[in-house]
């Protein structure tokens, strides 16, 4: 057998089951058991067999890898229709649940293109097995690139035409995937979105500041100078008054209507001297003559009042107060006897009553 081979640049390097420096066994109370015979074809003729709830784990460093389980030697038709489950963890990834194929060769698991460079790990966890078929481990073989290093424990496998042809395909699904990608696109959707909300942006803020604010005729309003009548002529609208309304028709009606006061008390025409006394005198105001007590206008004027709102209807507006002066001025009786002299006048102080 070939010591190294390699596809398209890369070298296939395997770690042996026996190579305990790159895989670990483990597992709660699981003893792992390694043989070199038993087994089916098996990669240098061993294989390591273990009980459900065992742990195989191994660290590399390459951009594909694979796992190979050894068929136990005469498994029989009916002991091959249950075969092993394991669970195969990569790296941080989701676990996988994988059943060991019945084939020789054939790797139960494989992975990539994994980014080079960097290192990985990979968890194989025993669910379920049984003693006429166990799972037992045979290799972990990865890919890396022919000026990458050789680890020291692990050796060259030759690739046999059903690894080649996984290993390629594995490759080729990359190119595949890289030509279906084509360009990237993240910058260039990002920059439609990007200038898509600009201009969404944009247009609002111009919809809000000059298109919402105007009203039909085209004028804007509250954004320029302007008198207050121009910016509210067109949010109000033209008052028109309303006649004042009346309660009830009124009657005209004339002063000629308004009936006479009786008259109180008339007074005598004084004398000569008497006129000159009440020129003189000081409690002569000239509003005496021919009013008598306190009669006056006020009384005409409240009666025309009053006849209007019974007219109206408004009956129930009280009457207003009148009052009523006294000058002070004594006048004498009309049938007394005149005196030659006018009687002393004293000073009375004008009264007032609430009619």
């Amino acid at each position: 057998m070939a010591e190294s081979a390699s596809i398209d640049g890369l070298l296939i390097y395997a770690a042996d089951d026996t190579d305990f420096d790159s895989i670990l066994y483990g597992g709660k109370d699981i003893v792992w058991e390694h043989r070199g015979f038993g087994w089916n074809d098996a990669f240098n003729d061993t294989a390591s067999e273990g009980a459900p709830g065992g742990i195989v784990t191994m660290n590399f460093t390459g951009i594909v890898v694979l796992a190979f389980a050894a068929l136990p030697a005469n498994l029989s038709s009916h002991d091959s229709d249950s075969p092993p489950n394991v669970t195969v963890r990569l790296d941080r990834d989701t676990p996988t649940k994988v059943t060991i194929p019945v084939a020789t060769e054939t790797p139960f698991f494989q992975a990539g293109p994994l980014n080079d460079g960097i290192p990985h790990s990979i968890s194989i966890t025993i669910d379920e097995a049984t003693d006429p078929f166990p799972f037992a481990l045979d290799l972990i073989a990865y890919a890396v690139y022919q000026n990458t290093t050789k680890p020291q424990s692990q050796t060259s496998v030759p690739v046999d035409g059903n690894t080649a042809t996984i290993i390629q395909g594995l490759l080729s699904s990359k190119d595949a995937a890289q030509k279906d990608n084509g360009p990237p696109i993240g910058p260039i959707v990002g920059g439609v979105i990007g200038g898509t909300a600009l201009i969404a942006i944009v247009s609002l803020v111009v919809w809000y500041l000059f298109i919402r604010p105007r009203r039909r005729g085209g004028r804007a309003f509250f954004y320029a100078p302007a008198k207050i009548s121009d910016m509210l002529s067109g949010e109000t609208a033209d008052v028109k008054p309303d006649p004042y309304p009346l309660m009830h028709p009124t009657t005209n009606t004339s002063l000629s209507q308004i009936p006479s006061l009786p008259p109180t008390r008339q007074g005598t025409l004084p004398q000569s001297g008497e006129i000159q006394d009440l020129d003189t005198g000081s409690s002569a105001y000239g509003y005496g003559f021919g009013l008598g007590k306190g009669e006056s206008l006020s009384a005409a004027e409240s009666a025309a009042h009053q006849r209007k709102a019974e007219t109206a209807g408004v009956l129930s507006v009280p009457p207003p107060t009148t009052y009523h002066a006294d000058s002070g001025v004594r006048f004498s009786d009309l049938n007394a006897a005149g005196s030659s002299t006018a009687p002393a006048l004293s000073e009375v102080p004008p009264t007032y009553s609430e009619k």
